[in-house]
Parts: C-alpha cells; sequence; structure tokens
C-alpha cells in the first residue's frame, strides 16, 4: 500500500512539473526578447580596445540595477520591448545613449567614444 501511495505522489509530482514547465516556455514566448547589438566606436570604427556597458530601463531614474551588462566593446543582448538607457565605459571615458526597442526587431545600439 505504501508503494502504491509514492507511486501516485511521484506521479502527480510529475504532472505538477510539466504544468510548470509548460507556462513558464508560454510566458517566456510571450515576453519575447528582442536581439540588440551594442557598438562602441571611435573614428567611425569598431573600438577592438575593453570596454563595459550597462543597459538602464528608461524608468529606473536612479540606474542602479542594470537589466544587461556586456563586459566588452561589442556583442548582442536580449531585451524585451520598451525605453533604455545604454552607458559605455572605456578607461576614463563614459558615453550614453537612450534608445527604443520594439517588438520582433533587431536593433543597432552605437555609442562614439571621441
Amino acid at each position: 500500500m505504501a508503494l502504491r501511495s509514492h507511486h501516485s505522489s511521484t506521479s502527480t509530482s510529475k504532472i505538477i512539473s510539466l504544468a510548470i514547465g509548460s507556462m513558464i516556455l508560454l510566458m517566456a514566448g510571450t515576453a519575447a526578447a528582442n536581439r540588440i547589438t551594442l557598438v562602441a566606436t571611435v573614428n567611425n570604427q569598431s573600438v577592438l580596445l575593453p570596454a563595459h556597458w550597462a543597459i538602464f530601463k528608461l524608468e529606473d531614474k536612479e540606474q542602479r540595477d542594470p537589466v544587461a551588462i556586456l563586459p566588452r566593446h561589442s556583442g548582442t543582448v536580449q531585451l524585451s520591448a520598451g525605453q533604455y538607457l545604454a552607458k559605455v565605459t572605456r578607461e576614463n571615458t563614459t558615453r550614453h545613449t537612450e534608445f527604443r526597442v520594439e517588438s520582433n526587431t533587431d536593433t543597432t545600439v552605437r555609442v562614439a567614444l571621441d
């Protein structure tokens, strides 16, 4: 009898796990992230030297919690639709720009460091 109870409990746990996993996948699909390419430039050319990006939601006025970071001069991040602020730092120079991400659209954000 105890074995049957354990088997039933295990089956219930598996069903619950599958249901939760399906809900997570469904939610991830509805909050689609868009590919954002970040490029730091000098003289209109990509900087191939170390740089650091921090991306903030524009509504985060204190800019304490970046929604994405990129520890190199260029690369891609995934962001949902909205308004953002990108800050890029190289050595003692920091520059920033605001940009908008629209649904189902890839975006390139270029920031000149010169």
